[in-house]
């Protein structure tokens, strides 16, 4: 039985930013960054599936969220870097 941890699945955050880098990370700590995020900000993690899971821009996920797309590029800021500190964090 073999777990998704035990595979050592990695994801390279390229579509996240430059400030990533090319850090691959596990995905068991994306997903659980991911879930903290979104018990601190739910529209913010919102964004994070809809820009970074699904590919949309910044227009089409205000469209879907019903916010201007200046909340979203404010969101999607501080999520990117929410997420790197929370990620990064676990490396230390």
């Amino acid at each position: 039985n073999t777990s998704l941890h035990d595979s050592d699945a990695t994801l390279t955050l390229v579509a996240l930013g430059p400030e990533f880098g090319r850090a691959a990370l596990d995905l068991l700590d994306l997903a659980a960054a991911l879930g903290q995020l979104e018990r601190f900000d739910e529209r913010t993690a919102r964004v994070v599936d809809l820009r970074f899971f699904a590919g949309l821009t910044e227009e089409e996920t205000a469209q879907a969220l019903g916010v201007p797309p200046t909340t979203v590029h404010k969101d999607w800021r501080f999520a990117k870097g929410w997420l790197m500190d929370r990620l990064e964090g676990g490396r230390r």
